[in-house]
């Protein structure tokens, strides 16, 4: 994949990452999970940017459907 470039055809993204950049590209609005060994964190918005292992999301608040 190209460094340093904000999108990347779905030939260049890998398959993990291409329900991300759908989302992205159409602005909806989606919950993600973060899961590492001791810890989780859940964030409900709409993704703004990914950049590498970097995700950016504009938050929705809880008591608002996505």
């Amino acid at each position: 994949m190209r460094s340093g470039k904000m999108f990347y055809n779905e030939k260049e993204s890998s398959d993990r990452f291409g329900l991300l950049m759908y989302a992205m590209k159409g602005g909806i609005p989606c919950c993600i999970r973060y899961i590492d060994n001791d810890k989780a964190c859940e964030v409900r918005g709409t993704i703004k940017e990914l950049h590498g292992n970097t995700i950016r999301v504009s938050q929705i608040p809880e008591n608002e459907e996505l």
